[in-house]
């Protein structure tokens, strides 16, 4: 089940994806449903992992390689079916195109030697700089039960 905290979160993250970067004037369509303490733990642990930059601007910018830290990030957080290889979701699906072979396999990955374990590593370590910042408890256990969906802190 997918809690409204874990369900903004990933929309955060699959907004970044689609555009690029989070504005300020976007950043503020979020904060009325999450607490600014939340928001910014999550973007700090993703900038911690390498997969945006924050700044002066445009709050925060995707790295040209944290598409697929996002992604992945987002597929935990919205609960549903991922790719066990490249992260992808059935809301944010391969560049390519593709389909579910197996519950958590794409058609992109399919035919795939082995699995990516990079990201995986990248999201925990987001996920835990995130754990770091917050304040409220509420959001430590969120990202606590994150972490363990994903295997575990690195």
């Amino acid at each position: 089940m997918t809690l409204p905290l874990q369900a903004d979160l990933a929309q955060v993250a699959l907004y970044l994806g689609q555009q690029g970067e989070l504005p300020i004037a976007s950043l503020r369509t979020f904060l009325p449903r999450l607490p600014g303490s939340t928001l910014m733990g999550f973007l700090a642990g993703l900038h911690a992992a390498g997969a945006v930059d924050i700044g002066p601007d445009a709050v925060v910018f995707v790295r040209p390689d944290g598409e697929d830290l996002l992604r992945r990030a987002f597929g935990v957080l919205a609960g549903g079916p991922t790719c066990r290889v490249c992260g992808c979701a059935e809301e944010w699906g391969c560049a390519e195109g593709c389909t579910w072979v197996e519950a958590d396999l794409c058609s992109a990955c399919a035919e795939a030697d082995g699995e990516e374990r990079t990201s995986l590593d990248q999201a925990r370590y987001a996920l835990n700089q995130a754990h770091l910042h917050p304040d409220d408890a509420g959001t430590r256990a969120l990202v606590r039960r994150t972490l363990d969906e994903l295997g575990g802190a690195p």
